[in-house]
């Protein structure tokens, strides 16, 4: 995916004035809003993004036409971070700007099929410690590496939304999955049909370690890979809500303020 060609960025921190009863800030822009909570960091970075030709060719493919919303800790002169280094970030792809994406509309209509026959996600769940991105979930935007795991997946309604939620870890390697590793997604539809949603947190605490333990047998790991991958998804399926931080019902309830104009 090449550099972003930028319509307009505007920066906005947090003000104390725009704190909600339940604890967040409104965001709004070109008719999309949602609460935010402090957690995700004090400002946001929003930006219109131009998208790739279609033609482009590059490891994870060209990007579509989009509004992205970056958080990060800082001040407007501080650094704003890649969405996937991001606290948060929230994309919203226009459904006629993804036409001619062929991997996006691939993922486009699986999301689709899901929120339309709706069968169980304990299939996506499952580990396959052979192909383990075999079973994925859809996910925007495109990522140039395989989606390890899927745990606590979900539906999600929304007065103004359809989709799934899932705790996922995408990988180009065999290796131990720890908390920074570790992201929180949803990934859903209007109502009208009009705009995809792709949200994505990185927990800053989970059950998962916080860093890979040394010395590492890394022959030993390989040996046990299937058994590690279903112990670690079982972890996070059982682990209360107390066990991560944010809680994920404050990323729950960021998903479920999104809305958008008529």
């Amino acid at each position: 995916m090449k550099l972003k060609a930028l319509i307009a960025v505007a920066i906005l921190a947090f003000l104390p004035s725009a704190v909600f009863a339940q604890g967040g800030n409104s965001v709004s822009f070109n008719g999309i809003t949602f609460n935010a909570p402090f957690p995700f960091g004090s400002s946001v970075n929003i930006m219109q993004v131009a998208g790739d030709p279609v033609t482009y060719e590059a490891p994870g493919g060209p990007d579509a036409k989009h509004v992205e919303f970056v958080f990060y800790q800082g001040d407007p002169s501080t650094p704003v971070p890649a969405y996937y280094d991001a606290t948060a970030s929230i994309r919203v792809y226009a459904l006629a700007d993804t036409a001619g994406y062929t991997f996006m509309e691939q993922q486009i209509q699986a999301l689709q099929a899901l929120i339309a026959q709706r069968p169980s996600l304990d299939t996506y769940m499952a580990v396959n410690a052979q192909n383990p991105s075999g079973n994925a979930l859809p996910y925007l935007p495109v990522f140039p590496a395989g989606q390890i795991i899927r745990a606590r997946a979900a539906y999600v309604e929304t007065p103004t939304m359809k989709g799934v939620v899932y705790l996922t870890h995408f990988a180009q390697d065999v290796s131990p999955i720890i908390t920074s590793g570790l992201m929180y997604t949803f990934q859903g539809i209007s109502n009208d049909g009009r705009y995809y949603v792709s949200a994505t947190m990185r927990p800053a605490a989970s059950p998962l370690p916080d860093t890979i333990p040394d010395p590492f047998d890394y022959d030993q790991f390989m040996a046990g890979y299937a058994e590690y991958l279903g112990t670690t998804v079982a972890t996070l399926n059982a682990a209360p809500d107390s066990a991560f931080s944010p809680a994920l019902t404050t990323l729950d309830a960021m998903v479920q303020s999104i809305t958008f104009a008529p």
